[in-house]
């Protein structure tokens, strides 16, 4: 993007009108606005990404805390077979320990 001063390069005397000093004052003015909407819309994405790790984490502890009631079921369904998932949320719990060290975020 052009700077004022790169726009009226060749027309230095334009910048004594008025009208044109309004126009530059509203150019910025809508600069500022582009910028606080992007790092708005970054910041709520930052936000998005946090409330679903946090969430992923919490599911895979409750997951790992309801192995016990799997338990249970398969004592009084013995053809009920338990779903085997659990060293892939081992290695999920793993990975996401790991990524918050990485990223310098901490789990509630």
């Amino acid at each position: 993007m052009k700077s004022i001063n790169q726009i009226f390069k060749n027309n230095k005397h334009l910048l004594e009108y008025e009208e044109v000093q309004n126009l530059i004052k509203y150019t910025e003015e809508l600069e500022d606005e582009i910028v606080e909407s992007n790092n708005s819309k970054i910041y709520s994405k930052e936000e998005l990404l946090i409330e679903l790790v946090t969430e992923i984490k919490s599911s895979i502890d409750s997951f790992l805390d309801d192995e016990k009631e799997y338990e249970k079921l398969k004592e009084r369904y013995p053809e009920f077979e338990k779903p085997d998932f659990r060293e892939g949320m081992i290695n999920l719990k793993k990975y996401l320990n790991e990524w918050s060290k990485n990223n310098r975020f901490f789990f509630d």
